[in-house]
This record gives C-alpha cells, sequence and structure tokens, in this order.
C-alpha cells in the first residue's frame, strides 16, 4: 500500500498522529511567533513519537509550500549523526552545510526540507544546508522533541555570541512547546482514564461480562471518540457486542482477532485507515486491500484495534471506529491502560458469571440431595413403625430370655434407625447452602435455659453434672426450633461424651455485637485427626470409646448447617482424653 505523507518514496511512517487540528494549530502560532522574534524565515517544531520518529507538528514558513511538510516524520536516529556533527551553544546545535558527512547527508536526505537559497563562498553567509536545532526536554533531560530555526533574515550566520544570547531567548518558548507536547498526552490520558473509571465505576460482583459491557460501551464511546463500538471477547470463542463491523465476513473478523493477539504481545494498537494499515504488517499482507473496502463500504476513515487483556493474557479486542477524527499517537498510549483496565474488569464480570453458575449447580444438587433425603425418610419411617410396633407386641407376647434378648435389639436397632431418619430429615430440611436465615425474634436465654433444663434430667441418670450460666435478655433472628434443635444437640453430645462423675458447663454471654454460646466438658475428647474431619456428613470418631455410644454422624453437620444459616459460626476444641468445648457465635438482636 502507499505510503501515507507526502514523502510516499521513503520508508512508510504513518503520518499526521500527534494531536488534533487545534494542537496543531496553537503549535503554529507559537513556531510563528518564535520565528519573528529571533528573526528567522522559517521555525519548525518535530515532536518525538514512541516509535522513535520525528514527526513535524507546526511549520512556520515565508514559503507556503513549506507547510505542506506538517505530519512528515523522519527516524531520530538520522537526526542524531546530524547532530553529532554540530557545535553547541546552550540549548542550541549549529550544523554548517559544509560539515555534513555523506553518511550523515545520505541518512537525512530522504526526510530533509532544504529551502533554495543561492551558493556562496563567503564563510559568514547562511548556506541552504546550515541547521540551527533547539533540542526541546523534560525536566529530567529526556528528549521530547526538536525546534528549527532557517534562513535567517540577516542572509548571515550568527557569531557565537548571538547564538549563545539565542539560546537564552529561547529558554521560555521550548518551555512552552514541551507544556504543548505535554497537555497533549496529558489530555488524551485523562480522558481515557476519565471513561475506563466511569465505565468500571458500576462494576459490582453482581455483574456479569454482557451486562458490563451493556453498561460501558457508552462510556468508552465518548472517552475513545467512536462513531461506533465493538467488543471480541476470545472466550467463549466468537463472542461480540456492539455493532462495529456486524456482518463482516468470518474470515476478516478471525484476522483481526489474531491481529488482536499480536499487538497485546507488542503492547500497541493496530490502525486501519483507507490505504494503510499500522502495526501490522501481516495483516496488511493478509486482508489490507480487503479493510480498505470494507471502510469505504462503512464511510469510516479509521478503524482501530485495542487489545484488552488482564496480567500476561489477552482477552478479547475492542473495536474502535471513527468516520471522521483520525486516531493519534498519544490515544495509542492512553488507550493501553484502558486496554489492561476493562480487560481486568471482563475478567472479574467472567469470574461472577462462573461462580454464579457454580452457586446454580451447587444449589441443584442441594435440592437434589435434600429431596432424596427426604423421600427415604418419609418412605422408611412408615415400615419402621410397623417393626417397632410388633417389636413392642412380640415383647409382651414371648417369655422366653433369649428371645427378649433378639427382639431388644432390634429394637435397639429400630430406635437408631429412626433417630437417623429424623436426623435426615433435619439435614434436608435445613439444606448445604449457608444462607442467613431470616426469622423472628429468639429469646436465646429462654432457648438455652430450656435445652439446658431439658438435658439435666438425662445427665442425672448417667452420673454427670450439668451447670448453666446464661445472661438476661439475650435475642437473635431466627427458627426457634432450629437453634433449639442445634444448641440440644451440643448440650446432649457433652452429657453423652462424658463419663460418670463428670462435669458439663453450659454457658451464654454477650460480646460486642455477638452472643456466644459455649458447651464444655470434661469427657473422652476427640483426636486431632478426627477434628479434621468432625464436621462432615455421617463422620463418627475413631475413638472406641465414642464408637460405643450412639449416634449416626450427622448431629454436628446440622449443628453448623444451622448455625451457618443464622449467620454465626461454630468451632471446636478438644484435647483425647480431656474434655471438648464448642463455642457457637450469632449475630445478637439489639431492638425487638
Amino acid at each position: 500500500m502507499d505510503g501515507d505523507g507526502p514523502d510516499s518514496g521513503s520508508p512508510r511512517s504513518r503520518a499526521l498522529t500527534w494531536g488534533d487540528a487545534g494542537a496543531r494549530g496553537a503549535l503554529h502560532l507559537l513556531a510563528k511567533d518564535v520565528s519573528t522574534r529571533a528573526g528567522f524565515a522559517t521555525c519548525a517544531i518535530e515532536v518525538l513519537r514512541a516509535d522513535d520518529m520525528l514527526e513535524f507538528v507546526a511549520i512556520a514558513a515565508a514559503r507556503d509550500s513549506d507547510e505542506r511538510y506538517v505530519g512528515r516524520a523522519r527516524p531520530l536516529a538520522a537526526m542524531r549523526q546530524v547532530l553529532d556533527l554540530g557545535a553547541d551553544y546552550g540549548r542550541l546545535t549549529f550544523v554548517a552545510g559544509e560539515w555534513f558527512t555523506d553518511e550523515a547527508s545520505a541518512a537525512l536526505d530522504p526526510y530533509s526540507v532544504i529551502p533554495d537559497l543561492p551558493a556562496s563562498d563567503d564563510p559568514t553567509v547562511w548556506q541552504a544546508d546550515d541547521m540551527l536545532v533547539a533540542r526541546v526536554t523534560d525536566d529530567r533531560g529526556r528528549l521530547s522533541g526538536l525546534l528549527f530555526l532557517d534562513e535567517p533574515l540577516s542572509g548571515k550566520r550568527l557569531t557565537d555570541a548571538e547564538l549563545a544570547q539565542l539560546s537564552d531567548d529561547l529558554a521560555l518558548p521550548l518551555r512552552a512547546v514541551l507544556t504543548a507536547f505535554e497537555r497533549e498526552a496529558f489530555a488524551s490520558r485523562a480522558r481515557l482514564t476519565d471513561a475506563t473509571r466511569d465505565a468500571v465505576h458500576g462494576l459490582s460482583s453482581r455483574t456479569g461480562v454482557a451486562g458490563f459491557l451493556e453498561a460501558a460501551r457508552p462510556h468508552l464511546e465518548k472517552g475513545l471518540r467512536a462513531s461506533s463500538l465493538g467488543v471480541r471477547l476470545f472466550d467463549p470463542v466468537g463472542a461480540a457486542y456492539g455493532d462495529t463491523m456486524e456482518g463482516c465476513p468470518h474470515d476478516l473478523v478471525a484476522a483481526l482477532d489474531a491481529a488482536a493477539r499480536r499487538a497485546w504481545q507488542r503492547s500497541s494498537v493496530v490502525i486501519v485507515e483507507p490505504h494503510a494499515v499500522w502495526g501490522d504488517d501481516e495483516l496488511e499482507r493478509e486482508i489490507g486491500s480487503r479493510l480498505s473496502e470494507h471502510l469505504a463500504e462503512w464511510g469510516a476513515a479509521t478503524l482501530v484495534c485495542l487489545p484488552l487483556g488482564d496480567a500476561d493474557e489477552p482477552v478479547g479486542h475492542l473495536l474502535v471506529m471513527r468516520r471522521e477524527m483520525r486516531w493519534t499517537e498519544a490515544e495509542s498510549q492512553a488507550a493501553q491502560a484502558v486496554g489492561h483496565d476493562v480487560g481486568r474488569a471482563i475478567r472479574l464480570a467472567r469470574a461472577f458469571e462462573r461462580e454464579a453458575e457454580l452457586v446454580a449447580e451447587l444449589r441443584r444438587v442441594d435440592a437434589e440431595r435434600s429431596e432424596f433425603a427426604r423421600t427415604v425418610s418419609h418412605e422408611l419411617k412408615n415400615p419402621l413403625a410397623v417393626v417397632a410396633a410388633n417389636v413392642e407386641l412380640l415383647q409382651l407376647m414371648v417369655e422366653d430370655d433369649e428371645q427378649q434378648q433378639m427382639l431388644a435389639a432390634i429394637d435397639r436397632g429400630t430406635l437408631r434407625m429412626e433417630r437417623l431418619l429424623d436426623d435426615l430429615g433435619t439435614l434436608s430440611r435445613v439444606g448445604i447452602t449457608p444462607t442467613t436465615s431470616a426469622g423472628a425474634p429468639v429469646d436465646l436465654t429462654h432457648l438455652v435455659t430450656d435445652v439446658a433444663d431439658a438435658t439435666r434430667a438425662v445427665a442425672d441418670v448417667v452420673g454427670v453434672k450439668l451447670v448453666c450460666s446464661c445472661e438476661d435478655g439475650l435475642w437473635v433472628t431466627g427458627d426457634h426450633d432450629d437453634l433449639s434443635a442445634a444448641l440440644g444437640n451440643l448440650v446432649s453430645n457433652a452429657v453423652k461424651y462424658s463419663d460418670r462423675g463428670g462435669l458439663v458447663l453450659v454457658e451464654l454471654v454477650a460480646e460486642g455485637d455477638e452472643v456466644r454460646f459455649t458447651c464444655a466438658d470434661q469427657g473422652i475428647g476427640i483426636s486431632a485427626g478426627d477434628q479434621v474431619r468432625l464436621f462432615t456428613d455421617f463422620f463418627r470418631s475413631t475413638n472406641p470409646g465414642a464408637l460405643q455410644r450412639p449416634g449416626t454422624g450427622l448431629g454436628l453437620v446440622i449443628v453448623r448447617r444451622i448455625v451457618e444459616r443464622h449467620g454465626g459460626t461454630v468451632s471446636l476444641d478438644s484435647e483425647l482424653g480431656v474434655g471438648t468445648t464448642v463455642t457457637v457465635r450469632l449475630p445478637v438482636l439489639t431492638a425487638r
């Protein structure tokens, strides 16, 4: 394809990449003022681009034809060869035409703007090849651009003293040029930063990819000054949002996807214009001419492919279409931050979607499991009741001791099955999803006192002392029956796994915005290995002393789920042969 500037015979370089017409117009006025004050017919200003090319952004000259070079770019390396030949006067470097080497001339000739001046053998006369250059540098001494003065109105070369004075006089204009450069870069960064901030500001953990992009598009369109904006995502393959390139052939879109991946690796953007593709030679070779045709069909002046990604991985790209305004170098630099921020937001939104899918699957499995447990519990209770009734009848009818022992064993098994079915029913009701239970105010002081009183009779029978201490007026929100079942389970466990003569302490106190329930025993305790699995379904301690005592392995599982559904936590501290302490914390109800 053809070049983008007036120098079509030179290596391709995109022209007019700096600023808009207003920014270039301001620099033109500055260049005109400098040429007038310094006494030169021509003043030109070049900006150093990120690709190490110097682009003419303003030329104030006696000949209007010279102004056509605005937007033209040349390599910084070519200028360095020339400047290294010159004499420095503070901020200025003067290079006499006769000092040029063949190598320096060859490097610069394709890019030079040489005035038409008569040759002279007088060493004091300004020659056509003479060059007077001032470096535009920032506060850290980094090069930002160059300012050229050519054709002094006197027709004479400046003396050393005049050059030194001119260097001092240029201090303020050079600062003004630097400010213009920095303002243009800052304006693009600020505009795109604001757009990104507005786009991701409303992103919450409850927003999926489609919702985020729908909310973000207006902000990104405004910040990127896009006539239309589209998004292509790599996962899922072919996911697209927005209307840019709607109806575009698949192979053309696939080529842009590949170009976006390459641009991500280079930390750059790809720019498509009517007669050239910038930033990806492979894309231009493959479909450059077709892209130009499509631009014409869409009535667009520019299509920019801006890669999106997070960390080291690209996630897709924005397709920014403009019908009139040219895409600038400063926008390319600032847009890279947009690509990272939007890419990170897309990953966050996608993570939420996957989390939501997992939660939905978990709830489905929970519902199926609960329904299975409920059905099994319901279906087995009736035949089990028949077995229990007949065992009781047979016990009244049979007098043989051996047969009575057999019936007693059946009765114990029946009771154990009934407890298991009761626990399965409770387990199916409380579910496995830890959600805060919405319920009525519950007087936890009264509830714990009732639980302790109900268990004390059993404790007295097995020779265990149960002591209960509760602060008055402690309330929580929840289900009274569930909380009674959970805390009652803990107290009965403490009695069941205590030996005769043991002590069980039950305490209920307020701690900040929580209510703390503690049940401590001096029983057989639990080994460290068993504690790891203690709150899993159907797990029973491997301690032989514990296995001798009846249980289903579901009690603590039910306790944990009921407590978590009420927004609380449960923890256990135990030592084998010493005893166990279980602590439950629940949010306190401060007002009733």
